[in-house]
């Protein structure tokens, strides 16, 4: 399935940057005017000028910022009789005049012309004040705003990378590798199971009441996808039965679980189009698997969902997966570059800065150690937490991986486990959480057991996804369902 294995690979890395120490954020100065200016992660100090709010818009010095972003002094001028203030920096030259609300740009000689709601002005101290946030926009770096550090944040990600050291070659030969294995129309199936088990009560004392449940699934998938694009997906699984005690409640709880469960999926990622649905039934001892269900198709518009949190997420779906396509023929670095530059800049804590300390502590070529024909990477290990990325090599060309994640909790025993690896179309993965007499009261405690492990093979093909459900399919549009129930929720009582 094209994508789907370094979509995979790249889901537990980002799972796994949530646990690689962050850098810490430079501490904060006095505060300087009216907000804090933090520019490729280091606080700007103002000598004489300070940040201003001017009609809505964070407006700062013009000179004392320019600086901080590569522009020399003696490359920024005054036009006293036009009032017009200039910087230039190489071929990029970008002028300002007092009143006005148009922006020129000049870049290789090329003007342009831009247009701010703000114009720039001049303090009554004699100080030029300029909107940058708007003006940072138009020159290609990220701005953000943290509104609970009062600080605009400004990244220079071109500068940022400039002075990035990094090499990614392990990680260049891994992208050719799934490459090599996704190209064209692919096949992936497998099987997969999936147990639970727990007890819970006063397990300390004889006879006392308590009740124990151990259930079990067993059961295979398929999934195709074709022009990077298109993707269909079934995974069925059956019962493997279930034991435990309890009385009543047991009975309640075991007959709530269906014998058979199946889930069925159809995408088209480029319009962000998804159908699901979730056949499930209690098979009686002896009565077959129906081989088709009567059960309602659920339509999923995520286009029309994350165009909705583009002001959260800081880039709307057409952006995501122009990302995604563009990083199919790009090397790691310039796939690095792109996710940078598309990173919200919503707190002090994370920024670009940040976000490359902690791509490099994974995926930088000085992150791994070579023992044998394996490249190790130990990302992170203290306080319970450990994790583990390996790439394995044949003929100096990476043909694998195995990415680890562990996590205990000592005080109350709770431990979390997952791994994934690849070895040349062969895929295997597994999670599991369990805890040994977790307090749930002053008397009572949780033993839980809960695994899940698949294994899978990759094939070329040239079966075709479905593109939709079939003709006659009952279809639930859960948009327009969640529209139509908030305006009933919000429609007055009579």
């Amino acid at each position: 399935m094209k994508k789907f294995l370094p979509a995979a690979l790249c889901a537990g890395l980002l799972a796994a940057l949530l646990s690689v120490p962050a850098l810490a954020a430079p501490a904060a100065p006095e505060m300087q005017g009216d907000f804090y200016v933090l520019v490729n992660g280091q606080y700007v100090t103002f000598t004489d000028a300070m940040p201003q709010i001017q009609d809505g818009r964070s407006c700062l010095p013009f000179a004392a910022v320019f600086q901080q972003l590569g522009f020399a002094q003696e490359d920024m001028t005054w036009d006293g009789e036009t009032r017009t203030v200039t910087a230039a920096k190489g071929e990029l030259v970008i002028s300002l005049t007092i009143g006005s609300n148009e922006i020129t740009v000049t870049r290789s000689g090329k003007a342009e012309t831009y247009t701010s709601d703000v114009a720039p002005y001049v303090s009554a101290e004699g100080r030029t004040y300029i909107p940058f946030g708007v003006v940072a926009g138009i020159l290609g770096y990220n701005v953000g705003w943290d509104a609970q550090a009062r600080t605009v944040i400004i990244d220079d990600v071109d500068a940022i990378l400039a002075a990035n050291t990094a090499t990614y070659d392990l990680m260049d030969q891994y992208l050719a590798y799934s490459k090599s294995i996704s190209q064209g129309s692919v096949k992936a199936e497998g099987k997969l199971a999936a147990s639970t088990a727990f007890e819970i009560g006063d397990t300390t004392r004889p006879g006392a009441d308590h009740m124990t449940v151990d259930l079990g699934w067993e059961g295979e998938y398929w999934m195709l996808m074709s022009d990077n694009n298109n993707f269909e997906f079934c995974l069925t699984m059956d019962a493997e039965g279930g034991k435990g005690n309890g009385g009543s409640l047991f009975e309640e709880l075991y007959n709530a679980f269906p014998d058979f469960i199946a889930v069925d999926m159809i995408g088209d990622l480029k319009s962000g189009t998804f159908y699901t649905r979730f056949p499930f039934t209690t098979i009686e001892q002896g009565e077959e698997i129906p081989e088709k269900f009567d059960f309602p198709w659920y339509k999923l518009d995520m286009k029309a969902m994350f165009d909705q949190m583009s002001d959260v997420t800081g880039m709307d779906y057409e952006q995501l997966i122009g990302l995604s396509m563009a990083s199919l023929d790009q090397s790691f670095a310039d796939s690095l570059a792109m996710i940078l530059k598309g990173m919200p800049l919503t707190t002090v804590e994370f920024t670009a800065t940040d976000y490359l300390a902690m791509f490099n502590a994974l995926s930088a070529d000085s992150s791994f150690t070579k023992s044998g024909n394996e490249y190790i990477n130990e990302f992170v290990s203290m306080d319970g937490v450990s994790g583990t990325f390996i790439l394995t090599t044949a003929a100096g060309k990476v043909d694998g991986y195995s990415l680890g994640f562990a996590m205990a909790e000592p005080t109350t025993g709770l431990e979390m486990a997952f791994a994934t690896a690849m070895k040349g179309k062969e895929m295997t993965a597994e999670f599991g959480i369990g805890a040994d007499q977790l307090p749930v009261d002053e008397s009572n405690s949780l033993s839980l057991s809960i695994l899940f492990s698949m294994d899978g093979t990759y094939s070329a093909t040239t079966e075709q996804p479905d593109t939709a459900p079939p003709a006659g399919a009952t279809v639930v549009d859960l948009m327009e369902m969640m529209r139509a129930e908030l305006d009933l929720e919000n429609t007055p009582a009579a």
